[in-house]
């Protein structure tokens, strides 16, 4: 007599699967998405720092330069300020635009993600607290919500060089020749998929 298994017995370990397949599908997901977001994030931190080197060859670094000032030195598809394209905020806001009637120029890089820098904010000094901001969207759209996966990181670039986000930002950061946030609301951390590890 052979053995096997009933008909009953395969199609409860299908549901049970099933059940399993529904829980980790969308964790593994997300896992790749994050790891991607990352990875543009730690490339465009390259980017703005390789940017700046070039800039201060040709250019001497003061009190006045703006975010804005390296972007020749960045290589991207197309800038713009004009079409008001949504892009997210950071952890806590909701989204922004590139817009020149909120003072936001957007480069838009190979990788799909959005550069932004606002062209009014300087470094505001020479000290090694003053600083100038990027927001980075890795997938260059609005997800439409003030918390969740898709929020921007914020790059802070150093009069000094050195690069930061907010979860390990100098607390006396100076930008724009003013103590504190450069914006309101102020998030409490990075996004939950950036990491600098």
């Amino acid at each position: 007599m052979r053995k096997g298994f009933t008909l009953a017995e395969l199609l409860i370990s299908l549901a049970i699967l099933g059940v399993i397949a529904t829980f980790t599908i969308p964790k593994v997901l997300q896992a790749q998405q994050d790891g991607r977001s990352n990875a543009i994030a730690k490339e465009a931190a390259g980017i703005i720092s390789a940017a700046y080197v070039a800039y201060k060859q040709s250019n001497t670094s003061t009190a006045a330069t703006k975010a804005v000032d390296i972007f020749p030195y960045i290589n991207y598809v197309k800038q713009d300020n004009t079409s008001g394209a949504l892009f997210d905020d950071a952890p806590g806001g909701g989204s922004s635009a590139c817009d020149s009637g909120i003072n936001n120029v957007c480069l838009f890089l190979h990788n799909g993600a959005v550069l932004v820098a606002d062209d009014t904010y300087t470094f505001g000094g020479t000290g090694t607290t003053n600083a100038v901001y990027f927001y980075l969207d890795p997938d260059g759209k609005y997800g439409g919500s003030t918390t969740g996966p898709s929020k921007s990181v914020v790059l802070f670039l150093y009069f000094n060089g050195r690069l930061a986000t907010w979860g390990s930002v100098n607390p006396n950061t100076v930008v724009g020749g003013s103590p504190g946030s450069p914006y309101s609301p102020t998030p409490a951390n990075d996004p939950t998929w950036f990491s600098w590890n």
